[in-house]
């Protein structure tokens, strides 16, 4: 054996004692590491074929239920059996011999028949029992019959299984479809009858508008244009009128998006560019087609058509999810009463729809235009629902407030102070300041429609009631763009035309400015109405 140097002197002493210390704390630990590591999966192994991976308190309680009946069983046996040495030792102890004995000897002969492995068998078997139980329990039932393509039964399908398109009801009582069904027949017809005959106007004048121009005038195409429109509103108002008498059915509210607002504005806007030009027979194809406006309401017509057929669509599909549902019958008399209360509530909404008729019909004035007392629905809100609506009229609030005053202070800059049209002036600030402003219309209408309006579900209708009409919004956009434009084109072009050339792109430039001006009076109007609208509305929550 060789000789084995030790540490000489107390710091040798010290690095190895701090070694072997290290040394078998490391080894403890990976010993550790991998005593949990086998124990964990050994766990997980034995919980994946159990089937209680990630437990619930039920199902803990019901495996708790067959090892408490085998401990019980365990405790009984052993009841049974030292009970009655208990009586005999105490017997003993008060010196009656001959009677233990006697006992004593019962007892031997009984123990002698049960042996403790027959116990420890009685309690491992229940507690097995318990496991195969409920390890049935927990698998979902099998169907003995072949099921076929063909086959008209019923299948139970998971949720994982069922298509994205189905309703998550899988039972409806003959009332409930009874009512969809009809509230689905009356938008369909609604847009069949009416929306659909408001398209074909708009696609008539799509297709004959140069020929109008040439034959009557751009005027008299403007004043189609808005009659038009104006059957539009009135289409639109009527479908609204029925989803408001079904505004109990909100999976009918939610089922799809039932505005179309791009229609009603750009033929506004169109017509509103075709009264600026003389009135009088004359071939304008060229200017018109090469003006957005025109662009903007072709491409609204076109979407018109898509939007009317998609909705069309949607109401058949649902209809044939409602035929899909098992039918809960009712009785007779719950059916009856049903069907009567009814009928009775549509007389009355029929009659109440004639009478405001009656009082407000002017085809000069569309509906939706008309003030609202308000935009709250008749029936009250919860707690909770009236802080969220209050909150989201807050945030319109604040971005109109925010966004909108900015806007209206660039605007004022841009037509009241600005001297673009001076030789010397540099129009590249002023072109920025439009920038600006068409960068905030766009911001403003992000945080507005595409990330309000467009998400909600529950306060679509009260939401709705602020933010429409928004024409007064596309229309400043639009101005705003024009002026931009013409800006663009005087900052490029008026040192290199000649006189006659300059004061025609002049005349050109303003009369986009006194459209800009136009549409922002309008929308500062507009702002100022949705303002009240709000306030109204917070006024009512309170």
């Amino acid at each position: 054996m060789g000789d084995v140097r030790m540490p000489q002197g107390i710091r040798a002493w010290a690095i190895w004692g701090a070694a072997q210390v290290l040394l078998t704390l490391a080894l403890k630990l990976v010993i550790k590491l991998v005593d949990n590591a086998v124990i964990g999966w050994g766990d997980d192994r034995l919980a994946e074929l159990l089937g209680v991976t990630s437990p619930s308190a039920t199902t803990v309680f019901n495996w708790t239920i067959p090892f408490a009946l085998a401990a019980l069983a365990l405790w009984l046996v052993h009841y049974f059996i030292a009970r009655p040495l208990k009586e005999e030792l105490a017997k003993i102890s008060e010196g009656n011999h001959f009677s233990a004995i006697s006992a004593a000897d019962r007892l031997q002969a009984w123990m002698r028949r049960v042996e403790p492995y027959h116990v420890i068998f009685l309690g491992l078997a229940i507690a097995l029992g318990g496991v195969v139980w409920q390890t049935q329990r927990g698998q979902p039932k099998r169907s003995d019959q072949p099921m076929s393509h063909d086959s008209p039964a019923t299948t139970h399908t998971s949720p994982a299984q069922l298509p994205l398109s189905s309703s998550p009801r899988k039972t409806i009582t003959g009332y409930d479809l009874q009512i969809r069904q009809k509230a689905l027949d009356e938008i369909y017809d609604c847009i069949h009858s009416k929306i659909d005959p408001a398209y074909d106007t708009q696609n008539k004048l799509n297709i004959t508008w140069d020929k109008e121009t040439r034959d009557s005038g751009p005027k008299s195409l403007a004043r189609k244009l808005a009659a038009s429109r104006d059957q539009i509103n009135t289409a639109f108002a009527e479908l609204d009128a029925i989803l408001k008498k079904y505004g109990s059915l909100k999976d009918v509210q939610d089922l799809t998006d039932w505005t179309f607002t791009p229609i009603i504005a750009q033929t506004g806007v169109f017509a509103d560019l075709l009264n600026r030009l003389p009135d009088a027979p004359a071939d304008m194809t060229g200017f018109i087609e090469s003006h957005e406006a025109f662009k903007n309401w072709r491409q609204a017509v076109s979407l018109f058509a898509q939007w009317a057929r998609s909705k069309k669509e949607v109401i058949s599909k649902q209809r044939d999810d409602y035929n899909s549902f098992e039918i809960i019958p009712g009785s007779r008399e719950q059916d009856a009463s049903a069907s009567e209360i009814v009928k009775i509530k549509q007389a009355l909404e029929e009659k109440t729809n004639e009478l405001e008729k009656a009082k407000t019909a002017s085809p000069a004035i569309p509906p939706r235009d008309s003030a609202r007392s308000s935009i709250l629905r008749e029936g009250g809100y919860l707690k909770d629902e009236k802080e969220d609506l209050g909150q989201k009229l807050r945030t319109i609030s604040t971005s109109i407030h925010t966004m909108g005053d900015e806007i209206l202070k660039k605007s004022e800059i841009a037509l009241n102070h600005s001297y673009w049209e001076r030789a010397d002036t540099d129009i590249a600030p002023e072109i920025q300041r439009m920038d600006d402003i068409r960068n905030l219309t766009v911001e403003m209408h992000k945080a507005l429609y595409d990330g309000l309006i467009d998400k909600e579900r529950e306060f679509r209708v009260e939401l709705n009631g602020v933010l429409f009409p928004k024409e007064p919004f596309t229309e400043f956009q639009i101005g705003a763009n024009e002026f931009h434009n013409g800006l663009t084109a005087w900052m490029k072009m008026r040192d290199a035309a000649d006189n006659s050339g300059r004061n025609d792109l002049l005349r050109l430039v303003q009369g986009s400015r006194m459209t800009f001006g136009v549409s922002r009076d309008r929308f500062a109007a507009w702002l100022s109405q949705r303002l009240e609208i709000i306030e109204q509305a917070r006024r009512e929550l309170k």
